[in-house]
């Protein structure tokens, strides 16, 4: 079929016919039988064998981040022996998608091309299904070809580099932000925990007097003494905060969540929905909890601590809205087992939260790095 400039060249074809036999000038005729013989030649052209072209589609990176760059590479291949020019539709959900044009394309050759995603926001960008058209030199007649897939491509929360989560008096083993993996180092050494040796293993870490009595080689086995505990509360009660402000509160969680991971440490997601991730390891994890962030919605909720195992201590950072930040505070003062501060999104900047010194606001234009920033700066002074 024509395509936009196909048709205009048609009513170009058909008004020099009309402006010919008006002015009775000839040269109008030859101009316009020109215009449809072209038209004529490109539908043609389009119409003959479909070429064998094959098209693979992959998101770079492959992880796209809220606020980030990342984009769609399609490798376009040419199979046949035809030298086609191609045009790509994909449809990008909430955009006018993205139209791009190959060729014409030499026979076993390829060619990438690619767009950028739109990555103002968290959430699902549905692309596809994609769709291959056959153009003609010109640019006067396409001929649809086959569709390809669909794809869904999750944009995680904007992620902003943090620094290490203050804790309370229990110090640094009993919050997270700053674990560290030890190695046991026991005065029995009938107590150590052992493994069979392996070529390459220190042959200092040889347990000797358990190999004598084993009869093989046994080395020493290194072990996780503790890691750092972190347990994350979101509230999601749009009665809590308004949009704006939950989007900054998503994107404070999944920054958290992301520090804790590359510290190597266990973190707890929990949300006012009744979500609950549990105490994981944040490294193995990070990946399904800041995608659940990415679909995370608002919901009427009521705002509740989690209760955590009496054996083990943990951090506790509540987000909330200015509106419901004095009830999370109280909360928080309540529970004995509890150390943490609550940090409140959508209010005035002040470093001086509705629970008083622990907590911190975060206002409409802040950046959450550079308020976290501030609260462990102050959390450190008080320790000296």
């Amino acid at each position: 079929m024509p395509t936009r400039a196909g048709w205009l060249v048609a009513a170009g074809a058909v008004a020099s016919w009309v402006a010919g036999r008006a002015f009775a000038a000839i040269e109008l005729f030859v101009l316009g039988a020109i215009g449809l013989v072209l038209l004529a030649t490109a539908v043609v052209w389009v119409r003959r064998r479909e070429p064998e072209v094959v098209v693979a589609r992959k998101v770079v990176p492959d992880q796209a981040i809220a606020g980030r760059t990342a984009r769609v590479d399609l490798v376009v291949r040419n199979g046949g022996r035809r030298t086609p020019a191609i045009a790509l539709v994909d449809p990008v959900s909430s955009t006018v998608g993205a139209r791009l044009s190959v060729g014409p394309l030499a026979p076993d050759a390829a060619e990438v091309v690619g767009y950028r995603l739109p990555t103002g926001r968290r959430g699902v960008l549905h692309l596809g299904p994609l769709r291959l058209e056959l153009v003609d030199p010109f640019g006067l007649a396409r001929r649809p070809l086959a569709e390809g897939d669909r794809l869904d491509v999750t944009v995680l929360p904007a992620i902003e580099e943090v620094e290490p989560a203050p804790v309370g008096p229990g110090g640094r083993a009993e919050g997270a932000g700053g674990g560290r993996r030890i190695a046991t180092q026991t005065p029995n050494d009938d107590l150590v925990s052992l493994r069979p040796y392996v070529v390459g293993d220190d042959l200092r870490r040889v347990h000797w007097p358990a190999s004598a009595r084993a009869d093989d080689l046994l080395v020493r086995r290194d072990e996780e003494r503790w890691q750092g505990h972190l347990t994350l509360v979101l509230d999601v009660d749009p009665a809590a905060m308004g949009a704006a402000a939950f989007e900054q509160a998503v994107s404070a969680a999944a920054s958290i969540v992301h520090h804790v991971a590359e510290s190597g440490d266990r973190v707890r997601l929990v949300a006012s929905d009744g979500y609950d991730s549990g105490m994981v390891d944040a490294r193995r994890a990070e990946g399904a909890l800041l995608e659940h962030l990415a679909h995370l919605a608002q919901a009427p909720t009521e705002l509740a601590l989690p209760t955590a195992p009496s054996d083990r201590r943990s951090s506790l950072v509540v987000l909330s809205g200015a509106q419901r930040a004095a009830r999370a505070g109280a909360l928080l003062r309540g529970d004995e087992q509890a150390t943490g501060w609550v940090v409140r999104f959508g209010g005035p900047s002040t470093t001086a939260g509705p629970d008083g010194p622990g907590g911190l606001a975060v206002g409409a234009g802040d950046r959450f790095a550079e308020r976290w920033r501030h609260l462990a700066g102050r959390r450190a002074e008080a320790r000296t």
